[in-house]
C-alpha cells in the first residue's frame, strides 16, 4: 500500500511539473495567419529581424507582412495594426 501511494504522489508531481513548464520560443505571425517559429534579433540602432529554420538569411520585420511577434527571452509581444491611414505598433510586456 505504501508503494502505491509513493508512486501515485510521484505521478501527480510529474504531471503538475509538466503542465507548468512551457518551452517558449520566438515566433512571428504573418499577415496571412501563419505562425513561424524563429530567432528574433533586435539591433540597438536598426531593424528587428527574424530567421526561421528554413531561411538562409534573416528577414526584416515589416508591419505589412508580420502582424505579431513574440520574443521569449524578454517576454515581449508586439502587434502591428495596419489601417488605411497609418500603421500602429502595440507592445505588450509579459511581466
Amino acid at each position: 500500500m505504501k508503494v502505491f501511494r509513493i508512486i501515485t504522489i510521484l505521478h501527480v508531481i510529474t504531471i503538475v511539473f509538466a503542465l507548468n513548464v512551457q518551452a517558449q520560443t520566438d515566433y512571428v505571425i504573418t499577415a496571412k495567419g501563419d505562425s513561424i517559429p524563429c530567432k528574433i534579433s533586435m539591433a540597438l540602432f536598426g531593424d528587428t529581424k527574424y530567421k526561421g529554420v528554413a531561411m538562409s538569411e534573416p528577414k526584416k520585420i515589416r508591419p505589412e507582412e508580420i502582424k505579431q511577434y513574440f520574443i521569449a527571452r524578454k517576454k515581449l509581444l508586439v502587434r502591428s495594426v495596419v489601417t488605411d491611414k497609418h500603421i500602429e505598433t502595440r507592445i505588450y510586456d509579459g511581466d
